[in-house]
C-alpha cells in the first residue's frame, strides 16, 4: 500500500483535475457541435475517456519532471519528501511508470479516436519531453520554459479534446486555445516563486530567476488580462466574467510583488481561474 500511495503522489493528483475536467468539457462541446444533441452511453464513455487520457498525459509530465528535477527537489523543504527524493520510488521505477502510461495513453488515442487526436496528443508528449529532458531541457531556458508549458497545457490539451468529435481547426476551439495558452504562458510563472532561489543556483532560467520576483510580477500582469480581451472580442462574455479573479491576483501582486508566503495561494488561484474559464466558455454551447 505504501508503494501504491507513492505512485499516486508521483502523479500530484490535484493537478490532474484541470486536464480531466477540460478534456470532458471540450470533447462534449465538440460532440454537441457535430451531432447537435447530447450523447448516449457510448458517447459519454468516449467523452470521459478523453479527460482520462489528458489526465494520464499530465501524470507523465509530473512524473518526468520529478525524475529530471530530483537533484533540485531534494534541496527544497516542500519537495524533498516527494516519492523520488525521499527514496520511496527509484528513478528506474518512475521511468517504467512513465513509459507504460504514455504507451497506454497514445494507444488509446490512436485506436479509439483516430489520427487527428493521436497526432496532437503525440505533439503534447513531445513538449513534455522537451520541457523536462536534455539536451534541450526547455525548463531551463528563458521564454521557452513558459511556452513549453502553455502550448500543451493551455492550448493543445483542449484542441485535442475537441478533436475527438469535431474539426480541430474550428474557430470555436482555436479562440479559447489562444486565450488559455496566453493565460498559462504568464500565470504559470506563479509556480516558480517558491523555488526561485534554488532554481537559480541550479541553472534554471525563468522570469523569477532571471529578472527577480518583483520584476517577474510586473511581466506576468498583462497575461492576466489579454485572454479576456480575446474572449470579449469573440463575444464570450460569460468566460470574460472570470476577469474578477485577475483583479484579486493583481491586488495581491501590488501589495507584495515578491509574493512572500503567497506563492501557493497564487498557484491555487491560477488553477481556479483556468478551470472557470474553461467551464464558462463551454457552458453556453453545452446548454444549447
Amino acid at each position: 500500500m505504501g508503494k501504491v500511495r507513492a505512485y499516486l503522489e508521483l502523479a500530484r493528483p490535484t493537478t490532474l483535475l484541470a486536464p480531466l475536467v477540460g478534456g470532458v468539457l471540450f470533447s462534449l462541446m465538440g460532440y454537441k457541435v457535430t451531432f447537435c444533441s447530447y450523447p448516449e452511453l457510448n458517447g459519454w464513455l468516449r467523452i470521459v475517456l478523453t479527460g482520462v487520457i489528458l489526465a494520464l498525459m499530465n501524470y507523465t509530465s509530473n512524473a518526468l519532471n520529478q525524475i529530471m528535477d530530483k537533484d533540485i527537489d531534494v534541496l527544497l523543504p516542500k519537495k524533498k519528501n516527494r516519492p523520488i527524493p525521499s527514496g520511496r520510488i527509484t528513478v528506474e521505477e518512475a521511468i517504467g511508470v512513465v513509459v507504460i502510461i504514455l504507451l497506454v495513453a497514445l494507444s488509446l488515442s490512436y485506436t479509439v479516436f483516430g489520427s487527428y487526436f493521436g497526432l496532437i496528443l503525440t505533439i503534447i508528449g513531445v513538449f513534455i519531453w522537451l520541457y523536462n529532458s536534455p539536451p534541450l531541457r526547455l525548463r531551463a531556458r528563458l521564454f521557452w520554459s513558459n511556452f513549453s508549458m502553455s502550448a500543451p497545457r493551455g492550448s493543445l490539451g483542449i484542441i485535442v479534446a475537441y478533436s475527438a468529435f469535431a474539426n480541430p481547426l474550428d474557430t470555436r476551439i482555436l479562440v479559447p486555445a489562444l486565450a488559455l495558452g496566453i493565460y498559462v504562458y504568464g500565470a504559470n510563472t506563479f509556480k516558480d516563486y517558491e523555488d526561485c532561489e534554488i532554481d537559480k543556483k541550479m541553472g534554471v532560467r525563468n522570469f523569477c530567476t532571471v529578472y527577480g520576483k518583483e520584476k517577474a510580477s510586473y511581466i506576468i500582469l498583462p497575461f492576466l488580462y489579454i485572454p479576456f480581451i480575446i474572449f470579449s472580442l469573440y463575444e464570450s462574455y460569460l468566460a470574460s466574467s472570470v476577469i474578477l479573479l485577475s483583479g484579486v491576483m493583481t491586488i495581491i501582486l501590488m501589495e507584495d510583488p515578491t509574493l512572500k508566503g503567497k506563492g501557493v495561494l497564487m498557484w491555487k488561484l491560477f488553477y481556479l481561474q483556468f478551470a472557470l474559464m474553461m467551464l464558462l466558455y463551454t457552458l453556453p454551447l453545452l446548454l444549447q
